[in-house]
């Protein structure tokens, strides 16, 4: 269950997943006739190079959206002790075992 948990929030974390769609909504609107500007035909619609273009930007504004909402996501747990304080009469070396127990019981979020 947690494999097929974790393939779908993978697709649905994809940045060309996203950029491919609003791009397919953007020549929908192009083409629909719900934009008609002889700009954006000139410069989006008469190369197929330009649509290439137009999906690559896309997709890199999709990714640069799923990131910020990731960093966004992990803002409120900057001010959190995740680990607890680990005495300062402890050696490095013997406080791990103590960490990486304590590192077990962190909720994934």
């Amino acid at each position: 269950m947690k494999k097929s948990n974790d393939a779908i929030l993978s697709i649905a974390r994809s940045p060309i997943l996203w950029g491919l769609l609003v791009t397919a909504g953007f020549y929908s609107l192009i083409f629909g006739g719900l934009i008609e500007h002889p700009l954006l035909s000139r410069y989006f619609a008469s190369h197929p190079v330009e649509f290439v273009a137009t999906g690559m930007f896309f997709v890199g504004l999709a990714m640069l959206a799923i990131r910020g909402l990731d960093v966004l996501a992990q803002y409120p747990l900057l001010g959190h002790n995740l680990l607890g304080t680990v005495g300062e009469d402890r050696d490095a070396v013997q406080s791990a075992d103590l960490l990486l127990e304590r590192l077990e019981h962190i909720p994934a979020a």
